[in-house]
């Protein structure tokens, strides 16, 4: 996650005149998969990973709100 504004445009937002709606749209997607991943239970990668973190609370928690944050 970002801590402030992008320095430069991503490469697949470069070119073009509708560079803003291809940069968005490829946010928005980005996004949803995020929240898919959330709901189905695909995040922690394996349950194993999850049980090994010192942190496993406080690591769900900062994953939902990664997801629920206006700013794509």
């Amino acid at each position: 996650m970002l801590a402030g504004p992008l320095a430069f445009r991503p490469l697949y937002a470069r070119t073009g005149h509708l560079w803003r709606s291809r940069y968005f749209g490829i946010r928005l997607k980005a996004r949803l998969k995020g929240i898919g991943r959330l709901l189905l239970g695909r995040f922690p990668p394996t349950p194993r990973f999850f049980r090994k973190a010192s942190t496993p609370r406080r690591m769900l928690q900062w994953a939902i709100a990664r997801q629920i944050v206006l700013r794509l």
